[in-house]
């Protein structure tokens, strides 16, 4: 009985201090933890990071171009949720600034709102759409074109009237094509 006292008692202690080694090591890995995890926040914290966006959930809202070199364009494009992504393009002729102010006016008009993937995969429609609206317009300037510059016709010569009555006339014109009983108010 007195060995089966002595081997409970060496079990309880060995068992004791399996308990303390197990609690010193939890607790070294909790602190190396918690330092980790202070020395991850200070890199993200003080570190420029990129996240990229869900393409399915984001949305374009501009694109921006800038001259950086005589045949080096930098860009950048941002979303809903922000930059996105800036690149770099080399050019084999130089281009201005003003063109590519002009192709960007042209891609912000075209994609602003539309998902990202949607533009990933279907830009060809996306930019088939947009060339048909603008032919519409186009078709409607030359359809018209004789009747906007016919400057012969004295009735609609109206470059002597200053700026403010050329407003007032147009204002005028509009109210009264507005009418219900008027619809004949605006001139051809």
């Amino acid at each position: 009985i007195d060995e089966l006292l002595e081997l409970k008692s060496a079990i309880l202690s060995k068992k004791e201090e399996l308990r303390k080694n197990y609690k010193k090591q939890i607790e070294k890995e909790n602190f190396t933890l918690t330092e980790l995890s202070k020395t991850f926040f200070y890199i993200l914290e003080h570190s420029g990071y990129n996240l990229s966006p869900k393409l399915e959930k984001t949305f374009f809202q501009e694109i921006f171009f800038r001259v950086v070199a005589r045949k080096k364009i930098w860009g950048i494009i941002l979303s809903s949720n922000g930059a996105v992504k800036s690149f770099t393009v080399k050019t084999e002729e130089p281009v201005k600034q003003e063109f590519l102010d002009g192709v960007s006016e042209l891609m912000n008009k075209m994609l602003s709102g539309v998902i990202l993937s949607k533009i990933k995969n279907n830009f060809g429609e996306i930019a088939e759409l947009d060339m048909s609206e603008y032919q519409k317009k186009l078709d409607f300037i030359k359809n018209n074109f004789e009747i906007f510059f016919n400057f012969e016709s004295v009735e609609d010569n109206i470059a002597s009237k200053m700026k403010g009555e050329i407003k007032k006339d147009i204002y005028e014109i509009v109210d009264a094509s507005l009418k219900p009983n008027n619809l004949s108010g605006i001139r051809k």
